[in-house]
């Protein structure tokens, strides 16, 4: 997921480590933003 959210212009902005826990397992919360000038590239390319 993280490298498609980055190929379509988002960016991560913070990551909080170990925010989740699934099954026994815990993971990162992260937040993303869309730059859109990253995002125009992207689009362009498609």
């Amino acid at each position: 997921m993280i490298n498609l959210a980055e190929k379509l212009g988002f960016e991560e902005c913070s990551r909080k480590e170990n925010s989740g826990n699934v099954r026994g397992k815990e993971y990162d919360g992260l937040t993303f933003r869309l730059n859109r000038e990253l995002y125009e590239n992207a689009k362009q390319k498609l």
